[in-house]
């Protein structure tokens, strides 16, 4: 839901942490192709209420991954680490950890990418892996982007650590009312 407040709140909490970079789901601004954290095997949305106009959940399908990218590509992507961040339910500060880009799970590959979490000042190797990551990113968008508009009372529940999920900008005024779910299987495994 836009909340100017809750915005304006999450802002200040994460220049205090050292994080004033991350995407706040509060705001009405684009949220750019990235997966949740990677202890997150399913994200679930209900639709409280819809954006008058769009706010559709925008997803692309990183199944094929290594059919363009090689296997030395792969294992470069894997040694890329992403950072994430989980609050501690008694203080409420964030702990910073790192994941791999790309690994292999239970059921395949795994991609954890949250674009704004990536490491700085990357060597020139790192950083056209990266480039190759964020080309495929854009082809995929490109030729097999689905979207999917929740009407109020709907759920949607995908696949975290394989689908990419995006937000086009809403409207400052926008009533979309989105409830977000995260969910952890016992095995890690998304079924």
């Amino acid at each position: 839901m836009i909340d100017p407040v809750r915005e304006d709140e999450d802002r200040r909490r994460r220049r205090a942490d050292g994080k004033p970079d991350r995407p706040v789901v509060y705001s009405s601004s684009e949220l750019g192709f990235h997966t949740d954290r990677p202890t997150v095997d399913v994200i679930g949305w209900y639709c409280v209420e819809q954006d008058a106009s769009d706010g559709a959940v925008l997803l692309i399908d990183t199944v094929d991954l290594e059919d363009h990218l090689s296997a030395a590509e792969l294992e470069g992507l894997g040694r890329i680490e992403v950072g994430y961040s989980v609050r501690d339910r008694e203080t409420g500060r964030e702990e910073l950890r790192s994941a791999p880009l790309a690994s292999q799970g239970p059921r395949g590959l795994a991609v954890y990418y949250a674009p704004w979490r990536l490491p700085r000042g990357l060597d020139a190797s790192t950083a056209r892996l990266l480039a190759g990551f964020a080309a495929y990113v854009e082809r995929r968008r490109e030729t097999s982007l689905s979207r999917i508009r929740l009407e109020p009372g709907e759920s949607l529940f995908i696949d975290n650590h394989r689908l990419l999920h995006a937000r086009g900008e809403l409207s400052p005024a926008s009533r979309r009312h989105i409830v977000r779910l995260y969910i952890a299987t016992q095995d890690g495994a998304a079924e």
